[in-house]
């Protein structure tokens, strides 16, 4: 087979596969923020939240602290070992918005991933991290804990998140792997 036409069929492979396909399963959002709506992509999964929900601090008062527990399983047709978090919301005066996320591989059990970010007036909103797992995995649990604090002071206070997203994404060599063997039977054609 030509060179270019193998180059350009590992190319696409590796293209189409960039995306994992996830099925996520089990949601459920608890706590004084919720309640979230969740809206779910091939390798994402967004949890919104409308005002007032996902908010505390004066425009809510006496609500000055409030929290939320977000908790799905997730099932990939390629094995996932990162993944990036981002949030938007709002921090004023006091507010301060921390996300906790621990993930549990499903399969052979223990922790995969314990990361922690947020964001107060001194980190404003939007922020986001980008993290791996300590190994990659096709099924896994997520449990995510966000916490909004606004202590009532002589200013305006706000702490409020209107938008997580969780996005995963296939280990390298789980692209490759998949476009190799594409190439292998398209040789033996």
């Amino acid at each position: 087979m030509n060179k270019a036409i193998c180059v350009g069929l590992l190319a696409c492979v590796a293209a189409a596969s960039a995306d994992a396909a996830i099925v996520f399963s089990g949601i459920s959002t608890v706590g004084t923020l919720g309640p979230a709506a969740s809206v779910s992509g091939p390798s994402d999964i967004d949890f919104v939240f409308s005002f007032p929900a996902g908010t505390v601090g004066d425009p809510v008062d006496p609500f000055r602290v409030g929290s939320v527990v977000i908790t799905y399983d997730a099932l990939s047709d390629s094995p996932i070992d990162r993944a990036v978090y981002s949030a938007l919301g709002a921090a004023l005066g006091t507010g301060a918005v921390t996300i906790d996320t621990v993930i549990t591989d499903l399969i052979n059990p223990g922790v995969i991933s314990n990361t922690s970010f947020g964001y107060d007036t001194a980190n404003p909103p939007p922020d986001s991290l980008a993290f791996n797992f300590s190994r990659a995995t096709t099924s896994y649990r997520v449990v995510t804990t966000i916490n909004a604090t606004a202590l009532d002071s002589a200013g305006f206070d706000l702490a409020q998140i209107s938008l997580l997203e969780q996005n995963y994404a296939p280990a390298p060599g789980a692209m490759m792997l998949g476009g190799l063997g594409l190439l292998a039977l398209r040789r033996r054609r």
